[in-house]
């Protein structure tokens, strides 16, 4: 014996007949265009094409007088993308301006040296200012550097937990190493 609560639901339209419904016959879309007329939006905007806008154009002007410059087809969009050109010649194009590139967008390729028109004739150029940062090649520093100062504080001090959570978490969890 199954026991259920609440309302039973009807099944509504699946989602088939949502997106492609059943066509109405010739009778029936006579009978919808005619009732659809009474509206004004219907005759102004219909549904799927545009308004005639006829009544609107200036004396002289008729529906088939066409404004502006044709426009003129040109490559598909797949040519434009994605052009018909070798690889060195796309790494050309790319080589060609990126110095006006780079000056205008203060970028520079990682790695590379900023040129900032220093006067380099007291210095060498491959001089390194600065004092050296303390390191060890073994990596035993880097757990250090790349915990945040207060997560490393707070790894070093005891966790406070109260006397309710500590007495549930004890009665609720199993224990490590015994049978349950």
């Amino acid at each position: 014996a199954e026991m259920r609560h609440g309302i039973e639901t009807r099944s509504s339209e699946n989602a088939c007949q949502l997106v492609n419904p059943t066509p109405q016959t010739f009778f029936l879309q006579q009978l919808n265009d005619r009732k659809e007329q009474v509206y004004d939006s219907k005759i102004k905007k219909p549904l799927g094409q545009s308004p005639d806008q006829s009544g609107k154009f200036a004396e002289g002007i008729s529906i088939v007088d066409t404004f502006g410059i044709k426009t003129e087809k040109s490559d598909p969009a797949g040519l434009v993308v994605n052009p018909m050109i070798s690889r060195t010649e796309v790494q050309n194009n790319a080589e060609e301006g990126i110095e006006l590139y780079k000056k205008s967008h203060q970028y520079s390729h990682v790695g590379e040296q900023k040129d900032l028109n220093y006067n380099w004739s007291r210095v060498k150029k491959s001089d390194v200012f600065g004092v050296e940062t303390p390191h060890n090649n073994d990596g035993s520093h880097v757990k250090n550097s790349l915990l945040w100062t207060d997560d490393a504080r707070n790894a070093k001090t005891q966790t406070l937990v109260s006397k309710r959570l500590d007495d549930f978490k004890e009665r609720t969890q199993p224990k490590l190493g015994e049978v349950h």
